[in-house]
């Protein structure tokens, strides 16, 4: 009976160290597991980093253009202005040229 008992647990042991090292190789799969993820997960944080990155680039130089295009259309109304201004003036000048063409025939 004693040595029935002493097998029994000899069993047990054998079962148990099978069990832990089917842990230990479960334990190091996920570890690995876990490293893989770790580097994935690092690959995406610099990604977005980079990302925010160009966003923050491209929403500068939206800005940029926003200005160059403000300076365009303040250039383009005044230009509108001084071409104004000539056509009122050359329109005088006609009216003058004649008033002068007018007075000499008189």
């Amino acid at each position: 009976a004693h040595l029935e008992s002493k097998l029994k647990d000899i069993g047990r042991i054998a079962h148990l160290e099978s069990k832990l090292s089917q842990n230990g190789v479960a334990i190091k799969i996920n570890r690995g597991g876990n490293k893989k993820l770790k580097k994935k997960m690092t690959k995406i944080v610099a990604k977005q980093a980079a990302n925010r990155k160009e966003v923050r680039r491209v929403a500068l130089q939206n800005q940029d253009h926003d200005r160059r295009v403000l300076a365009l259309e303040s250039c383009r109304e005044q230009q509108n202005r001084r071409f104004d201004e000539f056509e009122q003036n050359q329109a005088e000048f006609n009216i003058l040229k004649e008033r002068v063409i007018l007075l000499e025939a008189n």
